[in-house]
């Protein structure tokens, strides 16, 4: 599988589809990104946001980001929590490379 690959120096949005109803726009939603094999501990979530009528989750990632800061060169993973009550539904999206 062919990943795509962000340069380091980067500084962009990291957008994750999320499939759900339009209602869920109004629901927080958090974003961690971590590399390939380590999964989300408490302190890893960043506020995240909804975009394109809540299809799509963003988070700023790269150098002087206040969100990611710049990451390292390797394969990264990002996952999406949203808290809805009682459900807190966690999603692992699909991983992508720092070059």
């Amino acid at each position: 599988m062919k990943l795509l690959a962000i340069p380091a120096q980067s500084k962009e949005y990291l957008k994750l589809p999320v499939t759900s109803p339009d209602s869920v726009a109004v629901l927080a939603v958090h974003m961690a990104v971590l590399p390939r094999g380590q999964d989300p501990g408490d302190n890893d979530w960043k506020t995240a946001e909804w975009v394109s009528s809540a299809t799509t989750v963003r988070i700023l990632i790269g150098p002087g980001s206040p969100d990611i800061g710049q990451l390292g060169e390797g394969i990264y993973v990002p996952w999406v929590k949203v808290t809805a009550n009682p459900e807190i539904p966690v999603l692992e999206g699909i991983p992508f490379r720092i070059t």
